[in-house]
């Protein structure tokens, strides 16, 4: 049999064979062509490319083997053409022509059949057709030509401009690169562009003179954005040469650059005066609006679609301007673009949504302004007519909970001011403030063995009211510096607040009003020594006071909170709680973890955020935002009657609230700790032990809490949830627990948690719980 085809090939000359993987493609898919050529003798094998209708090569790889059979070569050649379909219809693959010597041999055509409408075909878009029409002939019939031709020379900030790339590649060129020239359209700034209808790889044959050209189009669409900084680079072909006909022959890369078009940007004339401009250039732009229902209960939620369409460039289409009425509450939604072409030109829809909550009965009238853009057709500015939705908002029917049942707000007043404070001062100083008691104790001992303190009291002079009125000023500005520029209620009000008792400032302010009335009044001085006297017994009074205790400052500072911060707070409209007494749990539950998420250690936004969800049916995570309000306010009574409402939460070995907080324990351990080694410099050793002993056990205490908070912990989620032997789907259950129960986490396996609920260890899914 081998004879057999050598006496064959010897006779015949090389033998070719030419196939592909499949003949039916859809336009854009690629097919790969073989050609196997078989030859004997020494003479060297010429292969050549088919010629190709409707199909473009974009790659090919070749192996030639080598061997001897009874005395001469016997070649075999394996050829790999890697074509893709460029135009729909009949595609068909040429002869493929093998030369040896002499001899010659040929292959069958093969025919292709492209399925699919492509956008390749240019009679599909007149824009492209025209300019292709109008295409520069090559500069040169033996060199490839790059020219960018654009639709136009003068345009409109925002208005559409076409650019084609024509690349002239000479047949007799072409067919002697073994790798389809690289089209590289141009870049472009201070613009945006939409996807191309052709290809960067379109062929088309074009016959100039007496020579066959390969024509290389690519197509974009751009839309000017702004006048500073629009600009286009050139565009550039490659292609890598062979250096000899030799397959194995090195190969010399070349690149082709295009000019840069001249295009005139024309910014958009002054809008003068009318409906307010929304910076968008559109031409014949509409607007419409829609409801996903015409009526609503109270408090449920209705979607708003306003709808621009028209042509131009809708991705940069500036949201409509509306009118809200009273008792709606609008909510701004996902936005969509939707765009297609239509002889050339780019048109589309840009949606706007809105969740729509009543919060009063009645007919809400929403009204979307007059829409005003810039026509570049027209070269004027137009207007979309303004369009009006109307939502019927009705009573509830009984769905929502009622007023009566809903579990109150708690009003927010920012972080505790035990929590501030430690936040504010740094670390430094609580360490000093531990170590400045037995330092004072130490210092004093060594003073009390060397030297004596002599106490000696200064008489207040009283030779006249000028000089008892200093001496009372003084005394008030020892308390507080503000204090000797008040008087009547301010003083009183403002001596309280420094902790000094209500009595004793009250005796104050009558001191100084009969000080008032011993200058300025008709009777003269009066009885001086007796007010100096009162004068004096006031400074033994205030020197005598140890001075402020914590409490009656911290009830100061709320004191002057209240007055600051409750005026402003009344007049704000916050939305979250007018949606959550309309009864829209859910939106408000949104808006509530908003605020938590921004303010995460305010306890009222996480214990409101609660309630949202518990009347939303959420209990999990009603539970879970209700125990990190109580780790920030353990003792407020409304959150933990709150917490009440769900039977399954008992608090677990994690997730137990305490009456305090690590912050207030390290405080109050703090106090105690200075304040008894301030017992043992005045010489109370016994008061001082049981004050430093208690101290270590505050902070100890606080200690413990702050590592169990540290912990992990979660909530669950939901009714009926199975508490797993294994980590997967099958595992039996051990147990089952209940929304709002807690669990201690105790190890992480992918989506799967080793928890931990009373006795209780197994499995279970880390989206089934909540993290606290």
């Amino acid at each position: 049999m081998v004879t057999a085809f050598m006496i064959a090939a010897a006779l015949q000359g090389p033998v070719v064979t030419a196939g592909v993987n499949r003949t039916t493609v859809e336009f854009g898919d690629t097919l790969v062509l073989s050609i196997t050529v078989n030859s004997r003798g020494i003479d060297w094998v010429r292969l050549s490319d088919p010629e190709l209708e409707g199909l473009d090569a974009y790659g090919s790889h070749q192996v030639s083997n080598v061997r001897r059979v009874e005395g001469e070569e016997e070649r075999r050649t394996e050829r790999l053409v890697y074509l893709r379909a460029i135009r729909s219809g009949s595609a068909k693959i040429g002869e493929v022509r093998v030369q040896q010597g002499r001899r010659v041999a040929t292959t069958d055509p093969i025919s292709i059949l492209v399925t699919g409408e492509g956008p390749t075909d240019p009679g599909r878009n007149p824009i492209v057709a025209r300019m292709i029409e109008r295409a520069p002939p090559p500069s040169d019939s033996s060199e490839v030509s790059v020219f960018i031709v654009p639709s136009a020379n003068s345009v409109t900030v925002g208005q559409q401009l076409d650019l084609l790339v024509f690349a002239w590649v000479p047949r007799v060129l072409r067919n002697r690169l073994r790798t389809a020239p690289t089209l590289q359209p141009p870049q472009f700034s201070g613009a945006w562009g939409y996807e191309t209808d052709l290809p960067p790889d379109l062929i088309e044959e074009k016959t100039v003179g007496n020579h066959v050209f390969d024509l290389y189009v690519h197509h974009q669409t751009i839309f000017p954005i702004s006048r500073d900084g629009f600009a286009i680079n050139r565009a550039t072909v490659s292609y890598n040469l062979p250096l000899s006909d030799s397959f194995m022959s090195r190969e010399l890369r070349h690149v082709v650059q295009s000019e840069i078009p001249e295009i005139e940007l024309v910014p958009l004339p002054d809008p003068g005066t009318g409906p307010v401009f929304s910076g968008s250039t559109a031409d014949s732009l509409t607007m419409t609006a829609a409801l996903s229902r015409r009526s609503s209960e109270v408090g449920g939620a209705v979607t708003l679609e306003v709808t621009l369409a028209g042509r131009g460039n809708v991705v940069l289409w500036g949201e409509p301007i509306f009118n809200w009425p009273v008792g709606l509450n609008a909510y701004p939604g996902e936005t969509s673009v939707e765009n297609w072409r239509s002889d050339g030109e780019i048109f589309g829809r840009k949606i706007f949504r809105y969740l729509l909550v009543p919060d009063s009965i009645g007919m809400l009238n929403t009204r979307v302004k007059a829409y005003r853009y810039f026509d570049p057709v027209s070269k004027r500015y137009r207007s979309a007519p303004s369009v009006t939705a109307t939502l019927v908002a009705r009573a509830s029917s009984g769905a929502l909970v009622s007023s009566t049942d809903r579990l109150p707000l708690i009003a927010a007043g920012g972080q505790a001011p035990v929590d501030d404070l430690f936040l504010m001062v740094p670390v430094w100083v609580w360490v000093t403030l531990i170590l400045a008691g037995p330092a004072i104790v130490f210092a004093v001992r060594i003073g009390e063995g060397r030297r004596s303190v002599v106490r000696k009291q200064t008489p207040v002079a009283r030779t006249s009211l000028w000089q008892i009125n200093n001496r009372f000023g003084e005394v008030l500005r020892s308390v507080s510096p503000e204090c000797a520029l008040l008087e009547g209620p301010s003083l009183e009000q403002t001596l309280v607040a420094a902790g000094v008792d209500r009595s004793l400032a009250s005796h104050a302010v009558r001191i100084k009003d009969r000080l008032g009335k011993a200058n300025y009044g008709p009777d003269g001085e009066g009885d001086t020594k007796e007010l100096v006297a009162e004068v004096d017994e006031m400074a033994r009074a205030l020197a005598g006071d140890k001075g402020p205790t914590y409490t009656q400052r911290l009830r100061g500072v709320l004191a002057l909170m209240f007055f600051v911060l409750v005026p402003n707070a009344g007049a704000q409209e916050l939305t979250a709680e007018r949606l959550y007494h309309a009864g829209a749990f859910v939106v408000a539950a949104d808006s509530f973890a908003v605020r938590a998420t921004n303010d995460p250690r305010v306890a009222a936004h996480w214990s409101n955020l609660g309630n949202a969800m518990f009347h939303s049916g959420r209990t999990g995570k009603a539970v879970a935002a209700w125990v990190r309000a109580g780790r920030l306010a353990p003792r407020n009574r409304a959150n933990l009657r709150a917490l009440q409402k769900v039977p399954a939460w008992q608090g677990g070995s994690q997730a137990a609230l305490h009456p305090i907080t690590p912050v207030e324990a390290f405080i109050a351990a703090i106090v105690l700790w200075l304040s008894g080694w301030l017992m043992i410099i005045l010489g109370h050793r016994k008061v001082a032990r049981y004050a430093l002993t208690l101290a270590v056990m505050v902070g100890l205490a606080g200690e413990l809490v702050r590592r169990q908070y540290d912990r992990p912990t979660g909530i669950v989620l939901g009714d009926e949830t199975p508490l797993r032997e294994a980590p997967y789907g099958t595992s039996d259950r051990t147990k089952t627990l209940s929304a709002g129960e807690a669990v201690d986490v105790r190890q992480t396996d992918g989506a799967w948690l080793l928890v931990r609920h009373g006795e209780a260890v197994g499995w279970i899914l880390s989206r089934e719980i909540e993290h606290i």
